[in-house]
């Protein structure tokens, strides 16, 4: 088995994958992505005998994470397309060599975003080819007029844009006058707690913006908890000592000794080092709202934004 990374600057392995998907001599492909954007169909260069597996359930169309367009458009050059609700991985396969990484197959990812994929070959690739096809079940199959009714779905328009890996996320507002920082750390969820998570997701739904997928939840010890933190406010959680990229607080939800806050993440270039958000507040810990708006405009443009 050979393997070859590629990792960015912008797009680096779109280049290399689309160059082996237009090789004419290449075997069946199967391509496994979460989301497909409009300009899939250039991207790929799939063709009769291949398979497309991508997320197309309907919130995903109607939030314009997948394009029903270019399903129908790949569907059209005799490519059999799949959906899998809730799926994140992104694999481009044959019989003979196989992609597997980080991208989804969209022009956000081939120009804005900093991607990373290795390139496999031999017992490995056939085993991820295999994997890939093993997807493709026939109670998965869109047939045209299944793409048609979702082609006709309204695509939902809000001051959002298109992510990573996550789909839908917040922009920042122009003007924010505040941000919280908060400490989490990671720790084993019972069944039950899983459970109330799906269950709180699903009831969220009613009152975010994003695709209820697009909630994360954090959990704070209730003693822990930052006073003052509610719905609508922006928070930075350092997360087992790595900070997130900033996030709305949609919810919070008491469960027993500790609080489950809901967030919906914005997208950016990069993600801040917790020695440079301390080197700018270093009293975050016990002044954890961040208002002075120099040293906010700093820690945000750690973001690169």
């Amino acid at each position: 088995m050979r393997v070859e990374f590629v990792g960015g600057p912008l797009g680096q392995p779109w280049g290399k994958i689309m160059k082996d998907l237009k090789t004419r001599s290449r075997g069946p492909a199967v391509v496994v992505v979460a989301f497909v954007g409009k300009d899939a169909p250039d991207m790929l260069n799939l063709r009769s005998g291949d398979a497309l597996v991508c997320d197309a359930a309907d919130s995903t169309i109607k939030n314009g994470i997948t394009s029903a367009a270019a399903l129908k458009a790949i569907q059209k050059k005799g490519v059999q397309v799949f959906s899998v609700p809730g799926l994140h991985a992104k694999v481009v396969a044959t019989r003979e060599w196989a992609w597997v990484g980080s991208a989804n197959a969209s022009s956000n990812s081939q120009h804005n975003l900093v991607e990373a994929s290795a390139r496999i070959t031999g017992g490995q690739a056939q085993a991820a080819f295999k994997w890939g096809t093993d997807l493709c079940t026939e109670d998965r199959l869109l047939e045209r007029s299944d793409l048609v009714r979702l082609s006709k779905s309204p695509v939902i328009k809000r001051p959002f844009k298109q992510g990573s890996a996550k789909g839908l996320v917040l922009e920042l507002p122009k003007r924010l006058d505040e941000l919280w920082i908060v400490c989490t750390h990671s720790f084993e969820p019972t069944r039950r707690e899983l459970e109330k998570d799906e269950e709180d997701r699903g009831q969220l739904k009613e009152i975010s913006a994003v695709a209820p997928r697009d909630l994360i939840p954090i959990r704070c010890d209730v003693k822990d908890m930052p006073k003052g933190l509610a719905k609508g406010l922006w928070v930075v959680d350092i997360h087992n000592g790595r900070p997130s990229r900033p996030g709305q607080v949609v919810a919070i939800k008491n469960q027993g000794v500790y609080k489950t806050v809901w967030l919906a993440f914005t997208e950016t270039p990069r993600i801040a080092r917790k020695s440079e958000i301390v080197e700018l507040a270093p009293n975050w810990a016990d002044e954890p709202k961040i208002t002075d708006g120099k040293t906010l405009r700093k820690i945000l443009s750690l973001y690169s934004i």
